[in-house]
């Protein structure tokens, strides 16, 4: 895919009006983590996606020992008594017949880990790119034959970046994008389509309304969280003449509209392309894939940790004090004190706030910035 860059980095916080002496953040990332040579490579690995029980990450690349020029991968958590939390083991070739002599990429897998859908180039497509699906009957069952998710789904342009929820009925896709003179993907919005059950049809696709198209700026690489409050995504509305960069839009419920998406800061974006985002089950990691210019050899694989901002009051410690502003605000949306489940909140301040504040009480917390 062609990605293209922007010019300014914002602080990755949602920014809310309040008085000098309360914390303005709702949450914020950790520092960039390069997750090293074992599963990176000297050739190009992107497109990764981390399996919702935290264990597998499934990503594109083109290294040798490979089927065609770009094959889907999966590496998995290994534990060991000097690192109980784990470390990514030596990628694996997930073989045929997911993986061709043509292109696979932009794995995601449902919450059971029975139906994976990746972006496929293989004969027997509608277009030059399509979205395709593979099932098992378990995780210790190899992958069946993929079929090709058809019309309305697919069609005679390109459809990438296909991004199922977790229990594979909804599916998150980018559409209307051109293929350029140098091969890379450009432009695009990102589409919704949603099935009754497994075993049903897809419904007619309904286009998202994130960021408005300019100067031929697009948005792909969609991402949603397990709650389906938050959709993480790329976009070069910024400056089409740059490279990619990583958005968030969330919104309270499955029914209500996206909010107005932020861009990502510093801790995530850089001068350089940062493209596909996979968000973590727990909401806790964000991965993806970043590299200079337009050539996905030059990516690698990357992670940045999620926390929410829990000393509410900024006063360095989280405490009781905090605990009695989540119960001022009880039953509200404030923003301040939606913590809970997942770091960005499920609008509304009830007991799950409670539960992620009572996890880090009596921590000192650093003051955000």
């Amino acid at each position: 895919m062609k990605m293209t860059r922007t010019s300014a980095i914002s602080v990755l916080v949602l920014v809310v009006g309040l008085p000098a002496g309360v914390a303005k953040a709702d949450f914020v990332f950790g520092e960039r983590v390069y997750l090293g040579p074992v599963v990176n490579s000297p050739y190009g690995d992107y497109e990764p996606f981390i399996a919702p029980d935290g264990l597998s990450l499934y990503f594109s690349s083109t290294r040798p020992g490979g089927l065609g020029n770009e094959d889907i991968w999966v590496s998995t958590k290994q534990t060991s008594e000097s690192n109980p939390e784990g470390y990514w083991g030596p990628p694996l070739n997930l073989g045929e017949p997911v993986n061709s002599e043509y292109r696979e990429g932009l794995p995601t897998i449902t919450a059971d880990g029975l139906t994976l859908v990746f972006s496929s180039n293989r004969p027997g497509g509608l277009g030059e790119y399509d979205i395709w699906l593979s099932t098992r009957p378990t995780k210790e069952d190899p992958w069946s034959q993929p079929v090709n998710l058809g019309a309305p789904v697919n069609s005679a342009g390109i459809e990438y970046c296909g991004c199922i929820s977790p229990d594979g009925c909804s599916l998150y896709f980018s559409t209307g994008l051109s293929v350029g003179d140098d091969g890379f993907v450009y432009g695009g919005d990102i589409y919704k389509t949603t099935r009754a059950t497994r075993d049903s049809p897809w419904e007619m696709p309904v286009k998202l309304e994130l960021m408005p198209s300019r100067n031929g700026s697009g948005n792909w690489q969609p991402s949603i969280s397990a709650d389906g409050l938050a959709l993480f995504f790329c976009s070069d509305y910024v400056d089409v003449s740059l490279l990619p960069d990583i958005w968030l839009a969330t919104r309270t419920s499955d029914d209500s509209s996206w909010g107005t998406p932020i861009l990502l800061g510093p801790e995530i974006n850089t001068l350089d392309g940062e493209d596909t985002p996979s968000i973590s089950a727990d909401g806790s990691t964000l991965y993806w894939c970043s590299g200079p210019g337009t050539d996905f050899n030059q990516y690698d694989l990357w992670q940045s940790t999620i926390s929410p901002v829990v000393d509410l009051n900024a006063d360095g410690i989280v405490d009781a004090e905090d605990m009695c502003i989540i119960v001022d605000h009880w039953g509200t949306d404030n923003s301040l004190c939606d913590i809970g489940p997942m770091p960005w909140g499920d609008g509304i301040v009830d007991v799950q706030d409670l539960i992620v504040l009572a996890e880090h009480l009596f921590e000192e917390v650093p003051p955000v910035q």
